[in-house]
């Protein structure tokens, strides 16, 4: 039977392992062999690596140098040496500085919570740690956020002392229950970030939840326009006829020509009496000429 796991750190005296570029050779070679264009690959110095110099290769995969030569995302390559070379936080900066995704910053080292991720998921984020198994696998973890968004993933690397490794980067929602990304996402609807509601609008608006009604009217009256867009949006895909008059208040009071045709387009979608009188009245008496031709168009097109 496997003995118990323990978290191991290295010793205070181990030097960090000097990682340097590989020959562009090595480089070429890695590409040819997975049938990809060796002009994609292109170095990626960073100053938050220190002495590690990272190479970002265009559809293939994360790579990126050591002293024993290319690691992947595949597994190749000697990651054992890699995640004992330097303390857990360490490697997370030098991983994130590889990774697709505008470069996401190391979560979990004591920052506040981004304003815009829920407290399901961030509940979730820790420091990133290195466990030694009984076996001499080392299994490395450490949760990272992509700007502007910054919704939480995990990069796990599971190292065996032979073979090949296991690089799995999982999105912090997809550990959650459905009920709790729900309350996530409504709790987002009333961030004052455009960001933040914009990609919870969208979402329930995908999901189709009933829940998210009420919150969605209450983005239509939002500061940034690219939230009301967003919120206009998702109504048009629930189409609940209960949203037709509030849909109708943020119309009438609307100057954006792009949320004005989102508005529109939800009062469409719902199509009762109430959402289409709304349409006849804006073609009527709405002051923005966009707007009153727009409902013109669509209520010819009925």
């Amino acid at each position: 039977m496997a003995g118990p796991t323990k978290t191991t750190s290295p010793p205070e005296t181990l030097p960090a392992a000097p990682l340097t570029a590989p020959p562009a050779e090595h480089v070429r070679n890695f590409l040819t062999s997975r049938g990809a264009d060796p002009s994609s690959a292109t170095p990626e110095p960073n100053s938050d690596v220190g002495d590690f110099e990272a190479w970002r290769i265009t559809g293939a995969g994360l790579v990126f140098a050591s002293t024993t030569g290319l690691l992947d995302a595949g597994g190749s390559g000697d990651w054992q040496s890699f995640l004992l070379a330097a303390d857990p936080a360490v490697l997370a900066t030098r991983l994130a500085a590889t990774l697709e995704g505008g470069h996401p910053r190391v979560l979990g080292l004591g920052e506040d919570k981004p304003a815009h991720v829920s407290e399901a998921e961030w509940a979730l984020v820790g420091p990133p740690t290195r466990t030694t198994l009984s076996d001499g696998t080392l299994r490395f973890r450490a949760w990272m956020g992509s700007p502007p968004a910054f919704g939480p993933f995990s990069l796990t690397i599971i190292a065996p002392p032979a073979g090949r490794a296991s690089v799995v980067r999982a999105a912090a929602h997809a550990s959650l229950s459905a009920s709790q990304v729900n309350a996530g996402l409504l709790e987002d609807l009333v961030s004052d970030s455009s960001m933040a509601v914009k990609n919870a609008a969208e979402e329930l608006g995908e999901r189709g939840d009933p829940a998210a009604v009420l919150g969605l009217v209450a983005a239509l009256s939002h500061r940034w326009v690219e939230a009301r867009k967003a919120a206009a949006m998702a109504l048009a895909k629930l189409k609940p006829a209960e949203a037709a008059t509030p849909l109708g208040v943020a119309l009438a009071t609307e100057t954006d020509v792009y949320a004005i045709s989102e508005l529109i387009g939800a009062l469409n979608a719902i199509g009762t009496d109430t959402a289409l009188q709304i349409l006849r009245d804006t073609v009527d008496s709405h002051p923005v000429g966009h707007a009153r031709d727009t409902a013109s168009a669509v209520l010819g097109a009925r």
